[in-house]
């Protein structure tokens, strides 16, 4: 024979469990915290490791960039690859960790530099410039880069410091690539040149 009280107070229902005072707000404050948390972590690898904004600060890049636009600068794909020749890259020049540069690369490590009137050599072989409305009639070089050193100028010759003035760029100091201008809203555009 069965006992039926208890199993009926098996199966009568049930006061939920009563948390501590204070135990509730305790949880819901932890658990936000534990979000706020994960979103400042998936922030920060994004922008360590994926792509962040940066402005454009100044007139060294016109016409293909304009002083105040933003761009995106890709991260990931140095991550596995070197800049390539023509490729706008966001940098550091030597001795300054604290301003980021948007600049062209020209020259690659190993490579000979050269500029007569203004026009590019490398390695003694003509390089086109055609992306560049503002011209310098410049002359250096010829200048050979170090492994992993990078030759880098503005598109906007009279007004840009570059390489010319500060030297090659290590390959640690360019930290993304920049393809894409995002804002203002009404200048989104692609910035990828195609030789």
């Amino acid at each position: 024979m069965r006992d039926e009280s208890a199993w009926g107070a098996a199966f009568a229902p049930q006061e939920p469990a009563r948390e501590p005072p204070g135990g509730r707000g305790a949880r819901e404050l932890l658990e936000w915290l534990l979000v706020f948390t994960a979103v400042l972590l998936t922030a920060a690898f994004v922008r360590a490791y994926i792509a962040e904004p940066v402005r454009v600060d100044g007139r060294s890049m016109l016409e293909t960039l304009h002083d105040g636009e933003y761009v995106i600068v890709e991260k990931y794909p140095y991550l596995f690859d070197d800049p390539e020749r023509f490729d706008i890259v966001a940098c550091y020049y030597p001795g300054d960790r604290q301003t980021l540069n948007v600049k062209r690369v020209f020259g690659l490590p190993g490579e000979t530099i050269e500029l007569r009137d203004g026009v590019l050599y490398v390695d003694g072989e003509y390089i086109p410039q055609d992306m560049l409305v503002h011209l310098s009639l410049d002359d250096l070089g010829p200048i050979t880069l170090a492994p992993g050193y990078y030759f880098v100028m503005g598109d906007n010759r009279p007004n840009s410091l570059d390489s010319r003035d500060v030297g090659s760029i290590e390959r640690n100091d360019i930290i993304g690539r920049v393809r894409q201008v995002f804002f203002p809203l009404s200048a989104i555009r692609s910035v990828e040149y195609a030789p």
